[in-house]
């Protein structure tokens, strides 16, 4: 759909790329990878992380607060930042590549 429409894509998120476990924060890929595997053959793009399967994520977002901020020092929490560190470089890299264009407001 995205090269369809001409939209740029920054690069890939995988969501419930693995499991941590509540009790003991232990990562588990029970998935086994293969849905990686699978996106980096469809996609020809980058990765830029993976979040966890963690119940908590669900929870906090009914909740309204989100894992980095509820559980700042977890496994996800560091994992939602470095995908977002990742996305704004990669913002970054593109806007330089190919300025932005603003419109100014009076």
């Amino acid at each position: 759909m995205y090269q369809k429409l001409n939209v740029p894509t920054l690069g890939v998120i995988e969501n419930m790329s693995y499991f941590v476990c509540p009790d003991c924060r232990r990562e588990s890929d029970i998935f086994g990878g293969a849905a990686r595997r699978r996106s980096r053959r469809t996609w020809p793009c980058r990765s830029l992380g993976g979040i966890p399967l963690y119940e908590p994520i669900r929870r906090g977002g009914d909740d309204g607060i989100p894992i980095v901020v509820g559980e700042p020092e977890s496994v996800p929490a560091k994992a939602f930042l470095a995908v977002a560190e990742r996305a704004a470089a990669q913002i970054s890299i593109a806007s330089y590549r190919t300025p932005i264009p603003l419109t100014p407001v009076q």
